[in-house]
Order: structure tokens, then sequence, then C-alpha cells
């Protein structure tokens, strides 16, 4: 018995030191490189992804229920297309592959969200939006 404990409390403590238990499978735990607040609660709304160099993803919860309603995937650096949950339900029913017709249902549907989702060069890292609260 006292064994058993023993490595259970062992088993625990490598958890630990790898970080978390994903890692431990070999699961990397992604982080943003960036997020922004955009209705200044002070939780993120859009959250960048990917290197120093260029952004790979991005979320975007636009109705501020804290899960991402639209994901916008880049190759290189360049617009790819955007998976969107337009009614909210937790699925993702439109996508568009187009940058122009992306920029053109933000503008219609997500206008708040048109300066940190309306690009369609992603080979730099984010920049700074004005009158958005920044966190790094």
């Amino acid at each position: 018995m006292k064994k058993n404990i023993l490595g259970i409390i062992i088993l625990l403590a490598v958890f630990y030191l790898s970080g978390s238990l994903a890692q431990a499978m070999g699961q990397a735990v992604e982080k943003p490189i960036k997020t922004v607040d955009v209705n200044k609660d002070g939780k993120p709304d859009v959250s960048y992804y990917g290197d120093v160099k260029t952004t790979a993803r991005i979320e975007a919860d636009t109705n501020y229920d804290g899960q991402p309603d639209v994901i916008v995937n880049t190759k290189e650096g360049k617009f790819q297309s955007a998976e969107i949950d337009a009614d909210y339900d937790g699925s993702f029913d439109t996508t568009i592959t187009d940058a122009n017709q992306f920029k053109q249902w933000i503008n219609m549907n997500r206008p708040g969200f048109k300066q940190t989702l309306g690009k369609s060069d992603w080979s730099l890292m984010p920049p700074d939006f004005l009158g958005h609260e920044i966190t790094r």
C-alpha cells in the first residue's frame, strides 16, 4: 500500500514538473502570442497564435461568451480561410476562403472586429491596435 501511495506521489510530481498532463503526454499546450480585449472587460476577445514572425491562426469571441466563434487560418502569413459559428451554437457552420469576402463579412456582421480580424496578410506580428487593451 505504501508503494502505491509513493508511486502516485511520484507520478503527480512528474506531471507537475512537466508543466501539465498534456505536455507529459507529448501534446503541446499552445498559448497565444498576443490577445486583444475588444470590449475592454478584462477578458481576451481575439487571440493570435504563431511565432514571432508569422501569425498562423486567429481566434475571436465576437459575442463575448468566452468561446471562439471565428477562426482565421493562415499559411505562411497569408489568409487561407475563416471558419464562422454565425449562430453561436458551438458549431462552425460557415467557411470563407476568399480574404476579400471575409473582410466584407466582417464589415457587415462584426464591424467592431474589423481592425483585429480584417487583414489578408498576417506575415508580421499583429500590430498594437489603437483603442484596444493589449496583453502579451
